[in-house]
């Protein structure tokens, strides 16, 4: 792969905003917005669990709740519902988001500290309009960094669009944060997920892409999401 450093003077990050303490009940709870989509995080635990199948003796085990809580709208006032206008997708949607949650929880909460025990992430989404994935995966990150059980990282993910330019089909313009209405457009939408430890990324936790992305476009995006990602990162830790 060829050491190029991508051009960060187009990367337009919307406001991000944060807040903890939102949900009482929960013993850790913050919310997360990026622009105008908005989730909610909380965590419940670790406590003993009341049925023995989330009961593991050498580790603690992780449950994933997702509610899409109502619709929101994009910037040009059409209603949108979180994850797909499609509601029928939904259920997909809410899968495969709770997949990648419990995938980030579990490898940055140190489970073996916990054995016999039950942590429960509770993950509200208020309003998508765009990046959901990624809003949804830090606002998890700024859940576990601020629980005050151990863990090995700081998580920080980013949501990058891809679009074919006008003059030249096979070049394409990279997005980064795209709206929901941008996602609608792109050719392909991927979500990178970085782990990082003394303010530095040491490696890819996870990703989603969706739509085609060669190899060679691949790595650009991946130095475009560990740049930005430095960026979301400052973010975090301010919020800490």
């Amino acid at each position: 792969m060829d050491n190029v450093q991508p051009d960060l003077s187009f990367v337009n990050i919307r406001p991000i905003s944060t807040e903890l303490s939102v949900v009482n009940e929960a013993d850790v709870s913050c919310s997360f917005s990026m622009g105008n989509t908005v989730v909610i995080a909380a965590l419940y635990g670790p406590m003993p669990p009341k049925y023995s199948r989330h009961e593991q003796f050498d580790r603690a085990t992780v449950e994933v709740e997702i509610n899409c809580v109502n619709k929101g709208s994009n910037n040009n006032g059409t209603n949108i519902t979180a994850g797909s206008v499609e509601s029928g997708q939904n259920h997909h949607f809410e899968r495969d988001l709770a997949k990648h949650i419990r995938t980030l929880v579990e490898s940055t909460l140190i489970l073996a500290e916990y054995p016999r025990n039950l942590v429960v992430i509770r993950l509200n989404i208020i309003r998508n309009d765009g990046s959901v994935l990624a809003a949804a995966l830090n606002a998890c990150s700024l859940l576990l960094a601020t629980s005050g059980l151990k863990v090995n990282s700081l998580p920080v993910s980013v949501s990058i669009a891809m679009f074919p330019t006008e003059t030249e089909p096979t070049d394409e313009i990279l997005v980064v944060d795209p709206t929901f209405d941008e996602e609608s457009l792109a050719t392909s939408v991927s979500t990178f997920t970085l782990q990082y430890t003394n303010a530095k990324s040491c490696g890819l936790l996870l990703s989603q892409v969706s739509g085609p992305v060669s190899m060679s476009k691949m790595g650009e995006l991946l130095l475009l999401a560990e740049r930005v990602g430095d960026i979301v990162h400052g973010h975090l830790k301010n919020a800490l």
